[in-house]
């Protein structure tokens, strides 16, 4: 990442923004807290971040006032005026610290300097379904930055649709084209999936029996007598990435 140092002291990666001198430190290496720094970065040169300094670690739980799996402790460090704190007992919790002090500094810049909260999501279930399609290997990096936004809207569960987009291979002239088709959509799932893991985001494949699964589909490809029967009303239908979904009849 540019403008970000990467060191290794012992088994300890070191993360510091290089902006002339340490500004952030961080003592943990993993894909979720990566997606937050890098947030972090965008906005760390402005006014009210470029007044302060940062600390971010792993703490072991307190049995008595446990953070949980996504929690985080946010405040400053009596000890050096003008560093904000953020602690957490896991990655995931820790990464979301960090996304909050992003959205304190952008949403009251005159309190984040004095920053405390101590957070424990309430909601253990924060689902989203989405609706777009993930199968295309050309579009990871955009699948990439919907999971990133999705991470950090607070969301920990995601509903994928696939394929229901795809007719059966009864239907289709040359039966192989489906093969063809879901061993490379099934492919790119699966990496989407092992990356949204990383964030700590559960995934759960699902369908909609009300989408058309030809329309995806050229109709020189789909044999007689599927070809001549009334196609269904799927009312929205898939779109690729940064395009709206468009009504399909």
């Amino acid at each position: 990442m540019d403008r970000w140092l990467v060191a290794s002291l012992s088994v300890i990666a070191v993360a510091t923004v290089a902006e002339g001198a340490d500004r952030v430190r961080c003592d943990v290496s993993h894909p979720a807290v990566d997606v937050a720094l890098e947030r972090l970065r965008t906005v760390i040169a402005t006014p009210p971040f470029s007044a302060l300094t940062y600390d971010f670690a792993l703490e072991p739980a307190h049995s008595s006032d446990a953070l949980g799996p996504e929690g985080f402790d946010i405040r400053p460090d009596r000890e050096r005026p003008g560093t904000l704190t953020v602690r957490a007992e896991t990655p995931i919790g820790l990464a979301r610290g960090i996304l909050r002090v992003v959205r304190i500094g952008l949403a009251r810049p005159s309190s984040l300097a004095s920053a405390r909260l101590r957070l424990r999501p309430a909601m253990p279930i924060r689902e989203i379904y989405e609706e777009h399609g993930w199968d295309d290997p050309q579009a990871m990096e955009s699948y990439k930055e919907r999971l990133h936004w999705f991470f950090e809207e607070g969301y920990n569960r995601l509903d994928l649709p696939f394929g229901w987009w795809m007719p059966s291979p009864d239907d289709l002239v040359d039966p192989a084209e489906f093969h063809r088709k879901w061993d490379s959509g099934l492919e790119t799932v699966g990496r989407v999936i092992d990356y949204a893991h990383s964030l700590g985001i559960e995934v759960y494949l699902v369908d909609n029996p009300q989408f058309n699964p030809y329309f995806q589909t050229d109709e020189a490809s789909i044999r007689e007598p599927y070809r001549s029967q009334p196609r269904p009303n799927v009312g929205v239908a898939y779109s690729p990435p940064g395009q709206s979904a468009k009504a399909k009849n």
